[in-house]
């Protein structure tokens, strides 16, 4: 028989672990998506089998929140007929679940259109996991990248995320940044500015190469979680 400590242990990694979840089986998801363009097109999500949903894919904010059931993973995608004219669903990009009630997908498109295919990286998106005074820096580029923000610092090889919490140093409500990137073994600088840092509001951050002139380019998203 196990004793009481214990047994308290295990329900308490038991709650935990259920409390990860909504309590009805739902999660709440929300997209963005990158490269940024004009008119994104909606897709349609995966949410049961052959059941799919619309759902935006904006590039200067986050989605509506959309409110589905839980998922070991998430497709996007559009639902066509095979030969025999069954719903067949084809996939654009997928990911596993966090298996967390709240979660953002971050939607980076391989090509020009939707059906060039999707790469999907979730983030947790609960409260205290990437919320309010924090950065998401998504590097995009060809090249690594390095910064400091607000003293804290940070190294992203190409393709890579972070979620960084910097502290105020020019203010109250300021942090300086500063990026390099990183070429032929030297490291050159190519933003030098000040951000404001607010308790309530959180940024996305991409890093990319300019598709004309190849130049390193920021598109930031400020977001009010």
């Amino acid at each position: 028989m196990r004793s009481p400590p214990l047994r308290r242990a295990l329900l308490l990694v038991l709650a935990a672990a259920s409390s990860a979840l909504a309590q009805d089986g739902k999660v709440t998801l929300q997209f963005v998506s990158f490269p940024k363009t004009l008119k994104p097109e909606p897709v349609e999500l995966l949410i049961g089998k052959g059941k799919t949903m619309m759902v935006e894919l904006p590039t200067h904010e986050l989605s509506a929140p959309y409110r589905v059931d839980a998922r070991e993973a998430w497709a996007l995608g559009k639902m066509d007929e095979d030969a025999e004219g069954k719903p067949a669903f084809t996939v654009y990009g997928r990911t596993k679940s966090l298996g967390v009630a709240k979660q953002l997908i971050l939607v980076i498109r391989k090509g020009k259109t939707s059906a060039d295919g999707f790469k999907l990286i979730p983030f947790d998106n609960r409260a205290g996991k990437f919320g309010g005074g924090q950065f998401l820096f998504v590097n995009a580029a060809t090249v690594a990248i390095a910064g400091e923000v607000g003293t804290r610092k940070f190294a992203l090889a190409p393709g890579r995320t972070a979620i960084i919490t910097p502290r105020p140093d020019q203010g109250d409500q300021l942090c300086h940044a500063t990026l390099f990137y990183r070429i032929n073994q030297e490291a050159k600088g190519f933003l030098d500015t000040n951000w404001p840092l607010q308790p309530d509001a959180r940024g996305l951050i991409f890093i990319y190469n300019d598709p004309r002139t190849s130049r390193l380019r920021l598109h930031t998203i400020r977001d009010f979680p």
